[in-house]
């Protein structure tokens, strides 16, 4: 992972992933390492962080959570402005779900955030008919 002073160099001048090599030549893991990085550093705050190791009760094995398939790999806010990012190395492309969320992701205009309960059913309706229009 890249350096804060790194990160910051990159943030005001370049921003693109840098590695010895090849610039470009770059796994998926580690570019999302360095978006996040920069994301931090920015100000930016996640929406939904990974899910840590969960043991699996039949093998005993450490397993990652179940993915949600489709969603982007970064899904981050600050202030008014909510950015979604599906990363992929060079030469990599996305699959059907992927490209199909980024797409709708596109044409949204409206947003509606609240924790809502059973009793808020009414509300519920409401946010769900007005963004519909």
């Amino acid at each position: 992972a890249a350096s804060g002073e790194a990160l910051q160099q990159r943030a005001g001048t370049k921003t693109e992933p840098v590695t010895k090599r090849n610039p470009l030549a770059i796994a998926e893991k580690d570019f999302q390492s360095q978006v996040r990085e920069l994301a931090e550093l920015l100000g930016w705050h996640f929406v939904f962080e990974d899910l840590p190791l969960r043991k699996c009760p039949k093998c005993g094995a450490y397993v990652p959570p179940p993915r949600r398939v489709g969603h982007p790999d970064i899904e981050i806010v600050r202030g008014p402005n909510l950015v979604y990012m599906e990363l992929k190395p060079e030469g990599g492309t996305a699959t059907p779900k992927q490209q199909r969320t980024v797409d709708l992701l596109r044409q949204v205009r409206y947003v509606a955030a609240d924790v809502v309960y059973p009793k808020d059913w009414e509300q519920i309706e409401d946010t769900l008919r007005r963004a519909s229009r």
